[in-house]
């Protein structure tokens, strides 16, 4: 007994010491009551920071006991609600009788509209709410570029009674993702989310939107075009002012949302909008759609307030957008990451006036620079300016197991693998103005080449440590953190 006392926190064991010294019944009840408040505040601060759920009854009614006691709800400030849901379309049968009984549960909750009123009446009980994030696919993808968190309702349905029960091992690798098959329901989340926010009463910005196209495990199953949600519905209207971040994620985009869809949405967004992150974007025409220039179009619009922009695996961005755009959000903008820009007609100089660009921006506090390409058949880049021909160092046990990848350069010389000097970090405007100032002055460059032979030309940084490689190549800094180190 006293070796676990010792192993309480030191004002849980004060508490009981207080009580201790009393003779009857009193103490112990005291004491627990005492306990159970402090224990009760420490659990919530530390693991009621961030819910998320899925739309179904089980899910949402977890998040509604945590918003009905005083003393829990208010440790919670984000609420993500995700795509995940349960499916009468699932490729295999039969489904498990407990399977079907949920499914049930859910189309009813739904059918009977209870699932917006429950989620506006969570909503409403958070005091101190300051994000509810829609549509975000990484709550149930195991892809570890995403965030592979599972939401309450998400592990409920993973548990192993739920799957169906005649499915082999690859059948089930699939079903545990618990992706929505049904086009009739597809994004639903941003309608009952948009319903039960202007049913709450809420008024101060707080929506995060995540357009996320990505669909991984599922491509075999024809999911047709659909927009996300409709831009002229008066629930979208009634919200829309409430929006403060957007992600926009637009891998396999062409196979999910229309493209018009996004040309109409991204001019549109409000000028207290705080953050906006692309990636996977792919600035090409898809399936007779068009081209759809996400840079161009913010570059028109009118952000005062946005704090945090991130472009992350932009392929063929053209510079006089991005510098049109860097220069609209000087004013407000603290925090910018540039992350693997491919293909596109650029050489140094290109670099260079975005570079000065950069420097221009005085509210900046925070550039995170990662994989700039020069890329073209002439990228007019000096011999004397390439400090090293390499391979990435993620491609050495790829080559290594494989006889058939080469391990020489395209002109046969053996070269190295090396992944140092790719990205780099700045903060403070004294980082900024001296790192790409060198950069300017002297600017260094890796010649890489791929598998298939392939070269291009990437910027190399000197403030980034020797021999050390960041880990999630440098996506902590999404969200202004510094990065973590490790030994490569």
């Amino acid at each position: 007994m006293t070796s676990s006392l010792e192993l309480l926190p030191q004002e849980l064991l004060e508490e009981v010491c207080l009580y201790g010294t009393l003779e009857d019944l009193r103490a112990l009840r005291l004491a627990s009551r005492e306990l159970r408040r402090k224990s009760i505040y420490i659990f919530g601060s530390r693991y009621l920071h961030s819910v998320s759920a899925m739309i179904s009854p089980s899910s949402l009614n977890a998040i509604q006991e945590i918003a009905g006691r005083e003393e829990l709800q208010q440790h919670v400030q984000d609420v993500t609600i995700g795509p995940e849901r349960l499916s009468s379309n699932l490729p295999v049968e039969p489904l498990r009788t407990s399977y079907k009984a949920r499914l049930a549960a859910q189309n009813e909750f739904e059918s009977r509209g209870d699932d917006h009123r429950l989620l506006a009446a969570i909503f409403a009980s958070l005091p101190n709410l300051r994000w509810i994030r829609v549509g975000p696919w990484g709550q149930m993808c195991y892809d570890p570029y995403f965030r592979p968190k599972l939401s309450i309702g998400a592990k409920e349905i993973k548990k192993t009674y739920f799957r169906p029960s005649k499915a082999d091992h690859s059948t089930l690798k699939v079903l545990q993702q618990f992706h929505n098959y049904d086009n009739d329901h597809a994004y639903r989340e941003f309608g009952v989310v948009f319903k039960a926010l202007r049913a709450s009463g809420i008024s101060r910005p707080l929506l995060d939107l995540h357009l996320c196209a990505r669909d991984p495990h599922v491509e075999k199953y024809e999911v047709p075009q659909r927009e996300p949600f409709d831009l002229d519905s008066r629930d979208w209207k009634a919200v829309h002012p409430l929006l403060r971040a957007v992600h926009i994620s637009l891998l396999r985009w062409e196979h999910r949302f229309s493209l018009p869809w996004l040309q109409q949405f991204l001019p549109v967004l409000p000028e207290h909008l705080e953050q906006i992150i692309i990636e996977h974007y792919f600035n090409a025409v898809h399936d007779g759609q068009g081209r759809v220039n996400s840079l161009h179009l913010l570059s028109q619009g009118n952000l005062p307030n946005l704090t945090r922009l991130v472009v992350d695996f932009y392929y063929a961005p053209e510079e006089k957008d991005l510098n049109a755009l860097l220069k609209m959000l000087s004013p407000s903008l603290e925090t910018l990451v540039l992350s693997q820009f491919h293909w596109g007609y650029r050489s140094d100089a290109s670099w260079h006036g975005i570079f000065r660009t950069i420097m221009g921006m005085k509210s900046l506090r925070a550039v995170h620079l990662y994989e700039l390409e020069a890329f073209g058949s002439q990228p007019g880049i000096p011999s004397d300016k390439i400090v090293h021909k390499c391979f990435p160092e993620y491609d050495r046990e790829h080559r290594t197991k494989n006889d058939s990848i080469p391990r020489f350069g395209p002109e046969g010389e053996e070269w190295k693998f090396c992944d140092e000097g790719r990205a780099v970090d700045l903060y403070g405007q004294a980082e900024i103005q001296e790192e790409l100032g060198y950069a300017i002055a002297h600017g260094k460059w890796h010649l890489t080449c791929d598998e298939w032979g392939h070269s291009t030309h990437f910027m190399v940084w000197f403030r980034t440590k020797p021999g050390k490689a960041m880990q999630a190549e440098g996506h902590s800094i999404y969200n202004g953190e510094r990065p973590i180190w490790k030994t490569a």
